[in-house]
């Protein structure tokens, strides 16, 4: 084999390979391209949502993708069932959907490195689009506060010591790699260990800001818009049942009614997801009522106003 240069995994792809090949190992996976005609809701936001008035004259800017994590939250409402642990047992077929009292959302994060990490924004359902957006820029302030390989390090120590408490195989060859060096877990020590910990947990991210999410919303039209790929297919990460990708806004050709009834060909903002969820759990019709949510808002995003908060 003629190798150029030989690259270990580091905590990064570590905390991704062992997540997903658990996922794919575990997860009968469905997946359904969900593409509406987002043209009003993007002209709505351009005209009434970017900058809202934040008091005493000041303006505050707000993403199209805080607002659509609010429209997502909202279907989940209204879809309760995809917001939801699965607990199942292949030796009996027994399961056990435990639907969440919050949607706390799991967000893949890009960093300047070109690495990503996984960061959690609870209780979406409960957020105005404003407070969502303040939720988001102090996670990002957080991320910059943060040794992220020492976070993955004791969350992968943290979720080892779960799957042991379970019986799950994984925690225990999991923790024997760790053990015997081939998986060891490099974390800060002494000193530098102390004064990291003794900061301020709100400037940083813990074990929980990473790992309590009930489901998945990978936004890659927020990395970089017009974008012309989109999302096909995405994982479901046990325990959870449901995952959303996210792709960029793009104008492709429709056929809409004109002033007079008629049928013509206009230019169209459309706006591509993937909806994948675990077969186990249940059936493409359990999406419904989240499809109907959503296109609510997308026909009328006057919808949008009460969620926006505050500066309203």
């Amino acid at each position: 084999m003629d190798t150029s240069y030989a690259e270990e995994f580091d905590i990064f792809r570590k905390v991704v390979a062992f997540s997903t090949s658990d996922s794919w190992k575990r997860v009968p996976h469905v997946a359904y391209l969900y593409e509406p005609d987002v043209t009003d809701l993007f002209q709505f936001y351009n005209e009434r949502l970017r900058v809202v008035s934040a008091g005493r004259g000041e303006t505050k800017k707000v993403t199209f993708g805080a607002v659509l994590l609010k429209v997502i939250a909202e279907g989940l409402l209204a879809a309760p069932r995809l917001n939801a642990f699965l607990r199942y047992s292949p030796i009996t077929s027994r399961g056990r959907l435990l639907v969440q009292r919050h949607v706390n959302v799991t967000l893949p994060w890009l960093l300047e490195d070109g690495k990503v990490v996984t960061v959690v924004v609870p209780s979406v359902e409960d957020a105005s689009i404003v407070d969502l957006q303040t939720r988001l820029e102090a996670l990002a302030r957080r991320i910059n506060g943060s040794n992220l390989n020492e976070l993955l390090n004791r969350t992968a120590r943290l979720d080892t010591l779960r799957r042991l408490a379970s019986g799950q195989a994984t925690g225990f060859t999991r923790l024997l790699s760790a053990m015997l060096g081939l998986s060891k877990f490099d974390s800060l020590r002494g000193a530098e260990r102390r004064k990291y910990y003794a900061a301020d947990p709100l400037k940083r991210l813990t074990p929980e800001d990473v790992s309590a999410g009930t489901v998945v919303v990978s936004n890659i039209g927020a990395i970089k818009s017009g974008n012309t790929g989109k999302f096909a297919l995405l994982d479901v990460v046990a325990p959870q049942v449901f995952a959303v990708g996210v792709s960029a806004v793009r104008e492709s050709p429709a056929v809409v009614r004109g002033g007079n009834g008629e049928k013509i060909v206009a230019i169209r903002s459309t706006l591509p997801f993937c909806l994948c969820f675990d077969h186990r759990a249940f059936e493409f019709g359990e999406l419904l009522p989240f499809l109907r949510r959503l296109d609510q808002f997308f026909a009328d995003p006057s919808l949008l106003v009460p969620l926006l908060g505050d500066c309203a």
